[in-house]
């Protein structure tokens, strides 16, 4: 039985950006003609299925205990809601394998009865709604406890190392072991996700299996058999002279690998900005979002005036042209921000900011969005399948380059980088936000840009490519 093996980390340092492309790219492994897959349980192969959940209403902390949908109004915002998943106990010892349980339909058929979309529930490497055949076996490997929650409780059997993730050659010994043990073979895929993975480590882990690398931006030749950069600054000529030939190259955005759940989705650019989302990634250490929030509420608040959302009809036909009605405000909190205290007691303190964690269906969230702000990332790819105009901002120097490409390409502004000059992105930030709340045009325009670059069909592409 052919096996993918996933080496990726997730925390408060490295964020998770790392370990969502690598739960897409398993999930489209799974559709792939009966291949890679979430592990069944005994039972059979039908991966679990997240609980739906509301959306609470702006002013509160949405979390994972069961939301009640709000009532409906004008705004089309009404419709969104947040699905939650409740974590289990991360697996708590090395090589300690955890299994998913038999997934249950109820939860499906209570978000139809209550009119909302049930499309996509399940946290993104659950296969997305298919079955997996269980022709070939999935396996993560993480460094540590915290690394292993997101793929576990996906239903991927992960597999903990117990050593640093900035130390990867010091768990060569115990993978190789691992490889022997179970008669590894050249079909055996390793899909390494990680800036810490050296040339040793690399060339170590080619004797027992293909090796595939996902990186960020081109420094050297690395010993591979398949190299994965999806961002809009891979340049192909560079590629090919560096590796003339020695490795297969998956290259430019149309392997960006985003959840199956955004496709065939898109934002409507309504007359009115009434909502605007605030995206920081999983980490936050800079607190970015509370320090955007307040620059960007202070400003819509300055622009609207006071009362400007009291007669909403009235409102709406004075700003149409504008977009003069004070916006909401939505924060994703993501699941390592150290912050999370400090936006919870912010969202409960103002009356126009909504906190959402544990979120799975990210597409519908967006499409109830008018305006992003984002930090760089694969989150960019995601906002460019449905069309969500944003604005970006760089927290790491590997950022700065997707960005500076999203800014030259006309698809997004490049805000400045955050971890630099924080005092002169911020009014940046603002300035392009205002922009894009009082042009309509500008945002369709944008959209437009976005949705010819991206498909949505990235990670299938990569497996394809990969299982072929």
């Amino acid at each position: 039985m052919m096996r993918v093996f996933f080496r990726a980390d997730a925390n408060a340092e490295i964020g998770g950006g790392h370990m969502m492309r690598c739960m897409t790219i398993a999930a489209a492994c799974a559709a792939e003609g009966g291949m890679p897959g979430a592990v069944a349980d005994a039972e059979g192969c039908e991966p679990p299925v997240a609980d739906a959940e509301g959306i609470e209403p702006p002013g509160a902390v949405a979390d994972a205990e069961g939301i009640e949908p709000p009532a409906s109004a004008a705004d089309d915002s009404s419709s969104l809601y947040c699905a939650g998943h409740s974590a289990e106990p991360v697996v708590s010892a090395p090589w300690r394998t955890s299994r998913p349980l038999s997934g249950t339909t109820d939860a499906l058929k209570s978000g139809q009865e209550q009119g909302r979309s049930t499309e996509n529930m399940r946290p993104p490497g659950a296969a997305d709604g298919m079955h997996a055949p269980c022709k070939a076996e999935v396996v993560f490997l993480c460094a540590d406890e915290n690394s292993a929650r997101l793929p576990k409780e996906a239903g991927y059997e992960t597999r903990v190392l117990g050593t640093d993730f900035r130390e990867m050659e010091t768990e060569l010994g115990m993978l190789a072991s691992m490889f022997r043990a179970s008669g590894a073979a050249r079909e055996d895929i390793v899909i390494v996700d990680s800036y810490y993975a050296t040339d040793a480590y690399l060339d170590t882990l080619r004797k027992y299996a293909r090796i595939v690398l996902i990186e960020d931006e081109l420094k050297k030749l690395r010993p591979v058999d398949v190299l994965i950069n999806y961002n809009f600054s891979a340049e192909r000529a560079d590629y090919e002279d560096a590796y003339s030939g020695s490795a297969q190259l998956l290259l430019g955005p149309a392997y960006a690998p985003v959840r199956a759940q955004f496709q065939g989705r898109r934002v409507e650019i309504r007359d009115v900005v009434r909502n605007i989302l605030i995206l920081c990634g999983a980490s936050d250490t800079l607190n970015a979002a509370a320090r955007i929030y307040r620059a960007l509420s202070g400003a819509t608040a300055e622009v609207s005036g006071p009362g400007t959302s009291s007669d909403e009809s009235a409102a709406e036909a004075a700003g149409s042209a504008s977009g003069t009605v004070s916006p909401q405000f939505h924060i994703v909190g993501g699941a390592y921000n150290p912050h999370i205290e400090e936006l919870r007691a912010l969202a409960k303190e103002r009356g126009n900011l909504t906190i959402h964690e544990h979120v799975e269906d990210m597409a519908s969230l967006m499409c109830g969005m008018d305006v992003c702000v984002t930090a760089g990332g694969s989150t960019m790819y995601e906002l460019c399948a449905v069309g969500l105009p944003f604005v970006c901002f760089s927290v790491a120097d590997n950022q700065r380059p997707l960005c500076e490409a999203v800014s030259a390409k006309i698809i997004a502004p490049y805000a400045g980088a955050m971890d630099l000059d924080a005092e002169g992105t911020l009014p940046q930030i603002v300035s392009y936000v205002l922009e894009l709340t009082a042009d309509r045009l500008l945002r369709a325009t944008r959209q437009e840009s976005q949705r010819a670059l991206i498909d949505g069909h990235g990670a299938e592409n990569i497996a394809s490519a990969l299982l072929s």
